[in-house]
């Protein structure tokens, strides 16, 4: 290894100066800074005679994977040329930690052997993926309220609604993670069950509570509420689209459901989802006209029309609830 290595003119190299990650080269054998181009001196916050200052260790020893790692030797052993985000401060800073995302590897230029340093700041990402986040969370919590707010209404007008809608969502959402389906669709799901009946709000009392089953007159009322839900979920800002499932929760795979008779993949799959728990919970439920039936009977009855009414494969993950545990799933709907 010889060192009669100019330093000067590597720092004024037209290509290291420009590059806009920092890059140091430093001695293999002590950990001295040799080389620094601009961008590593503004991440250092100093000028290049204070960087010079400066040796390996002040980059890795504070990391956690290099605690009890001392000599320059070991440290190339916790790096292994792979790159690594670290939570980094300059020495003698009292500005803010930086995010770095940092690569050591050992090369040679001419006869010398180096030690490449190569940082990039990742601070502006993380700080604006932070701000991403808590912005994200009090949306979330918006949106959970307003949710919140709107079941009540429908506690206020039907009690027993409400309660279906509770039980709905429960096992909506429990199917959804059964499929596997991602957190943002389970969410969706989970909102949009909640809300499933709400346009029950605009239906007459006499044909909501009435303890004998509908007329079709009276049925073809209460199948309007699905239009009155999604004409009120509507207005409201979901970042999803709630109203659309809430409109077809009672679409059937076959054609045979309302409001527009929608077939197989026309329907939305939180819809299809949604029918499945809400005819579930339904069966299974005590109704002002009859008493329930049992949640063996509900699975049964979805069981029999799946392929036709349900959709196959969000029956097939609801028996799968089922069968592990028919207990559990009994209090899954009574949570």
């Amino acid at each position: 290894m010889l060192w009669d290595f100019d330093s000067a003119s590597m720092e004024n190299d037209p290509i290291l100066t420009a590059l806009n990650d920092a890059v140091c080269l430093f001695n293999p054998k002590s950990g001295s800074l040799i080389v620094a181009n601009p961008p590593a001196c503004d991440l250092f916050e100093c000028d290049l005679e204070q960087a010079r200052n400066m040796n390996l260790a002040d980059l890795c020893l504070h990391h956690a994977a290099c605690s009890g790692h001392h000599s320059i030797c070991e440290l190339k052993q916790v790096y292994k040329g792979k790159c690594k985000v670290i939570e980094w401060r300059p020495p003698e800073s009292n500005n803010a930690a930086k995010w770095v995302e940092l690569k050591i590897q050992t090369i040679t230029i001419g006869e010398n052997d180096f030690i490449l340093a190569v940082l990039r700041d990742l601070s502006p990402q993380k700080r604006l993926t932070s701000s991403l986040q808590n912005s994200t969370a009090r949306l979330s919590e918006q949106t959970r309220s307003m949710v919140e707010s709107i079941a009540h209404a429908v506690d206020v007008r039907c009690p027993a609604t409400a309660q279906h809608q509770r039980c709905a969502a429960i096992l909506a959402e429990s199917i959804a993670t059964e499929m596997k389906l991602p957190e943002h669709q389970i969410s969706s799901i989970n909102i949009a069950a909640s809300l499933h009946d709400v346009g029950k709000i605009g239906i007459p009392g006499a044909i909501l509570n009435k303890p004998d089953r509908l007329n079709p007159d009276e049925f073809e009322i209460m199948k309007s509420h699905s239009e009155i839900g999604h004409q009120i979920l509507s207005k409201a800002n979901f970042d999803s689209p709630v109203a659309d499932i809430v409109h077809q929760h009672h679409e059937r795979i076959d054609g045979s459901g309302y409001p527009y008779g929608l077939r197989n993949d026309e329907i939305m799959l939180e819809a299809r989802i949604i029918a499945v728990a809400d005819v579930i919970d339904a069966i299974s439920s005590d109704r002002p006209y009859r008493k329930s039936a049992s949640v063996a009977d509900a699975i049964q009855f979805v069981s029999l029309g799946s392929g036709s009414f349900f959709d196959r494969e969000v029956v097939n993950a609801t028996i799968s609830i089922y069968e592990r545990n028919e207990k559990s799933f009994r209090e899954l709907q009574d949570a």
